[in-house]
């Protein structure tokens, strides 16, 4: 069975002036785009925060889930992330759950002191990612990876970082992970 890896945008309540306003999640575009160079199956979930209990038992409920990864930015985001990561361990406790994005880059330990965050990548993903994605899949250790932050024995461990990657044209968003119908995209509220 081909491991599924689901990345999570939550779109908090945000509006300007009367108009709804939703942008495409751009970053884990990029990171789902290299995953699934690598062969993985991607899932993006850019989905309205109302919907965290519907989408956190859709993913709890795939059997082929290697990890549930979050774009987490600082502001309601968080909240909403944290909403769902703790519903989600609470339906399978055994899931990773990886948060990335600019609020963990900032404050990994912070992140990692939740008891329903097992992983945060700290600063460019799509390699982190990837290489996390194999060591899960292999059930290997983790703890040379660039960039990224753990826990071991319920000590919050951060590695080295990752160097900026000098080749950015590696990378791409792959728009064919959008579900351009569905909510947010949808104006559903």
């Amino acid at each position: 069975m081909q491991n599924t890896i689901h990345l999570i945008n939550i779109v908090p309540p945000f509006r300007l002036g009367m108009t709804n306003v939703t942008f495409p999640p751009s970053g884990i575009l990029y990171v789902g785009g290299y995953l699934k160079k690598h062969a993985y199956r991607v899932e993006v979930h850019n989905m309205h925060y109302k919907n965290i209990k519907q989408v956190a038992t859709k993913i709890a409920n795939d059997a082929s889930t290697l990890f549930a990864g979050f774009s987490v930015k600082t502001g309601k985001q968080v909240t909403y992330s944290a909403l769902m990561s703790k519903h989600l361990k609470e339906l399978k406790s055994d899931l990773p759950i990886v948060w990335g994005g600019i609020h963990p880059s900032l404050m990994p330990n912070g992140c990692l002191e939740y008891d329903f965050v097992d992983y945060v990548v700290i600063g460019e993903g799509e390699i982190t990612a990837l290489e996390l994605a194999e060591l899960l899949s292999k059930k290997t250790d983790i703890s040379d990876i660039k960039g990224i932050g753990y826990k071991a024995n319920k000590t919050i461990k951060i590695n080295e970082p990752r160097p900026l990657e000098k080749n950015i044209d590696k990378f791409s968003q792959d728009w064919d992970l959008v579900d351009w119908s569905s909510p947010p995209f949808d104006r559903t509220p």
